[in-house]
Order: C-alpha cells, then structure tokens, then sequence
C-alpha cells in the first residue's frame, strides 16, 4: 500500500541510473497497474524502450498506455517513431498494426467532437456520427473487431486491440 512512495524511490533511483532501463519498466508498471495511470505508464515504458530497444514490444505496449491515458494522437506519433527503428519484422508488423487501429481510434475521436460541438451533447452510440453526416461509414479495426463507444464516451474496439478477441466490453 505503498506505491507512491515506491514509485519516489524508483525514480530516485533512475535519475542516478539514467541507463537502466529496469528502473522505468518498474516505474511504469506500478503507475498502470496499481495507480491506473496510464500515461505516466506509457511515458516511463517509452523510456524503458529507448533504453531496451530489443525488446520491442515495449514500444507497443508504451502506445497502448497513451492511449488508455487519452492520448490517442500521441500514441500514434509514438509509433510512428518506433516502426523503421523495429528489427524484428513480426513487431514491425505489430506496430503498424496498432498504428492504423490508433489512427481509425483518432478519426472516430474527432468526428465525435465535431458531434459534441455541433450538438451540444455527445454521441451514444458511432452510428450517430453516420446518421448526422459527420462520418461517411464507421472505420473498420484492423484487428477484426468493432470500433464502439464505452460508457464514458470514449472509442474502444470489441477487440481489445489484439488479435482473436471479439468480445465487446471495456
């Protein structure tokens, strides 16, 4: 029950060993697991990347935290970052991946802003936006699913993201 004050020593820690790439993974994983923070997650996990590049799915992982924190644009300038520097063609192919999941996530992002401001209130369901002109058709998730809003108005898709799940929910 001492996280914050782990996470105090840990970036004590990595501002003393600016090369260990540990001390950021750690940071990251105890603001998105414990403190569901995910984009302090997401900025200490794109430092482990930086400082790991060989474990490539750090920088995946990094992305989905940005967005899991709202910042669905920055996680795909993130990526878009990281994809030529991928050396293992299975990541690369993974990050283009999400990419494009991030860049349909962001149309849909915006189209329901434009709806907010047009209407003073948000969307219930992506078909409004279809219905009231604000998008031509509802993009499709690279990953099999359905792009869908949450209960707090924001875009998820029924795939979570991943390959081979279908199930809709947050």
């Amino acid at each position: 029950k001492m996280i914050p004050q782990v996470i105090e020593l840990l970036e004590y820690g990595f501002r003393h060993r600016t090369w260990d790439f540990r001390l950021p993974y750690f940071i990251s994983f105890n603001y998105a697991f414990f403190l569901k923070d995910y984009e302090r997650a997401g900025e200490y996990l794109a430092k482990a990347a930086e400082l790991k590049p060989d474990v490539e799915w750090y920088a995946t992982l990094a992305a989905r935290y940005f967005y899991e924190g709202g910042r669905t644009a920055l996680a795909l300038a993130y990526l878009k970052d990281m994809i030529p520097e991928a050396r293992n063609e299975a990541i690369r192919k993974r990050m283009i991946t999400r990419a494009a999941a991030f860049e349909k996530i962001l149309q849909i992002e915006k189209a329901v802003l434009a709806y907010t401001n047009r209407f003073q209130t948000k969307p219930k369901k992506l078909e409004d936006l279809v219905k009231n002109g604000i998008l031509t058709k509802i993009p499709e998730d690279p990953y099999g699913g359905s792009f869908y809003l949450d209960d707090e108005g924001r875009v998820r898709a029924t795939s979570k993201l991943a390959h081979g799940v279908a199930s809709r929910g947050t």
